[in-house]
């Protein structure tokens, strides 16, 4: 793998090696920390310290990864987990929309979730996200 896709956060596409549109048993093979597997009706979810992945039960497919907490990777080089709103607004030209009924910021393929720390607000997680396809 290219090294400057080892912690790459892509929208869309994917988060370092974790690919979106993979089967739920390639997942299993390249997961390498703990992790704890659920499921709902329509979803499988896997659980792992600082990353989650949801697979599509009618694909067998991975549609969205979460990213939170002490997870490293970043998107466009700089935004990582803890920047700042001005800092995604900085980097990001257009196409960014306010969600004001989830408090989020959407992109195309990723979603942007922050709260507010001492005044700023510092991104909590990425969701990085396919459409579910039939």
């Amino acid at each position: 793998m290219d090294l400057s896709l080892v912690d790459a956060i892509i929208a869309g596409e994917r988060v370092g090696k974790y690919v979106l549109g993979i089967t739920l048993e390639e997942l299993l093979q390249i997961i390498d920390a703990p992790y704890k597997l659920t499921e709902t009706i329509d979803i499988i979810n896997i659980d792992c310290e600082d990353i989650n992945f949801f697979i599509w039960k009618k694909t067998n497919r991975l549609t969205t990864i979460t990213v939170f907490d002490n997870f490293k990777g970043k998107y466009l080089n700089e935004i990582c987990i803890g920047s700042s709103l001005e800092e995604l607004e900085g980097k990001v030209i257009e196409g960014l929309e306010f969600d004001s009924m989830e408090n989020e910021y959407t992109l195309d393929g990723i979603t942007f979730s922050f709260i507010n720390e001492k005044g700023t607000k510092q991104l909590e997680y990425m969701v990085i996200w396919t459409g579910i396809e039939n």
